[in-house]
């Protein structure tokens, strides 16, 4: 049973917990997208360590050697693009453990669902009605 916003206000004064007012259900899809990308198979993510580990290592090595192609500038860009979501994944990935905690702590989550997918769905409304309280 969801609690009402008088009782959910009062649970966070007693805690002392702050909640700000995010787009938490689009910061979901965003996360989903991401995991989606980074948690694969295992052939999949020997593919990313090359395009993010050794391809611009070998494009040092060449340019240490002298040698240089302007397909490198287009591999650099996809590696950097690729640590860029790779850090904003794992900043998602802790602030929506922030979230759950923050939901446990004060007796949540208030619904539930039966498809894994869609859980962190769960913690994104409680904490988009506790932004609201």
């Amino acid at each position: 049973m969801i609690p009402s916003t008088k009782r959910l206000k009062k649970r966070l004064k007693k805690s002392g917990l702050k909640v700000e007012e995010k787009p938490y259900f689009s910061l979901v899809n965003e996360f989903l997208n991401l995991q989606k990308k980074f948690e694969t198979t295992f052939f999949e993510i020997c593919l990313l360590g090359i395009d993010m580990i050794l391809y611009p290592l070998y494009i040092l090595y060449q340019l240490f050697q002298g040698e240089f192609s302007p397909l490198y500038i287009l591999a650099i860009s996809k590696t950097y693009g690729l640590w860029i979501d790779y850090i904003r994944f794992h900043k998602l990935k802790t602030e929506i453990d922030s979230w759950i905690s923050i939901v446990k702590k004060l007796d949540g989550p208030w619904i539930s669902t039966n498809d894994s997918q869609y859980h962190l769905y769960v913690y994104a409304d409680a904490m988009t009605r506790l932004s609201c309280v």
